[in-house]
Order: structure tokens, then C-alpha cells, then sequence
């Protein structure tokens, strides 16, 4: 598992993901490209997507699993569903 957190100035931006099959290095690797477009309005009320989480408990110092003050556990599951 690995989790990054981190914030960006208001832009659009150009993600570009690849993942490779170390176990299988004949096989070609998967990409994605998207566009992002990140707004930060300074007024109003926000709401986030929903984060299933396996533990939480208040943050003692920050971590990259540490979000509004707290350490948050995702879930983690290895049950494939699709998109």
C-alpha cells in the first residue's frame, strides 16, 4: 500500500500513472493520462469523497496517513470490484 498526501496551488494539471508487472517483465506497462483541475475556494462549505478506514486515532505528530489532526487507516481489501 502506499498513500501520498500533499497540496497544490489552484492549476490544471497533467497526471500521467504507469504501473509495471515486475513479476512479468515482458508484459507492456498499463498508463493513464488524465487532465486535473484543482480549485481552492477561499469561501463556502466543502465536502469530501467518503474514506472507508480500518483505524483512526488522534495524530501525535504528521505522517503521510495523517489528515485533519488524525492518523487515518485505510481500508484495504483485496476483493476486486469494478469501477
Amino acid at each position: 500500500m502506499s498513500l501520498e498526501r500533499f497540496m497544490l496551488p489552484q492549476g490544471v494539471y497533467d497526471l500521467e500513472v504507469e504501473i509495471r508487472d515486475l513479476g512479468n517483465p515482458t508484459k507492456s506497462p498499463e498508463s493513464l493520462y488524465q487532465k486535473i483541475e484543482i480549485n481552492n475556494p477561499s469561501t463556502g462549505a466543502f465536502i469530501s469523497d467518503i474514506e472507508f478506514v480500518t483505524a483512526y486515532r488522534q495524530a501525535t505528530e504528521v505522517s503521510s496517513f495523517s489528515k485533519s489532526g488524525y492518523d487515518i487507516l485505510p481500508y484495504v481489501s483485496t476483493i476486486s470490484r469494478p469501477l
